[in-house]
């Protein structure tokens, strides 16, 4: 499972790269633009990084919930 994890880890990072290198070709050209896609994908980046930290902390209490019923 971690190599699954490895692997969706460094594609995500390519993905991030070539979307970044695209976003600094729109930003050449219209700048508006290019800071509003920039806006929108710090804001998905942020909701889903609040919903895995949420995630996190609810499997951690349910995992501590379970070790105490034992």
């Amino acid at each position: 499972m971690k190599l699954f994890s490895g692997i969706g880890g460094v594609l995500s990072l390519a993905f991030v790269g070539f979307a970044l290198a695209n976003l600094w070709s729109v930003a050449l050209f219209r700048k508006d633009v290019a800071q509003c896609i920039w806006a929108f994908a710090s804001a998905l980046g942020m909701s889903f990084g609040l919903y895995a930290v949420y995630l996190h902390q609810r499997i951690a209490a349910l995992e501590k919930r379970l070790t105490e019923r034992e």
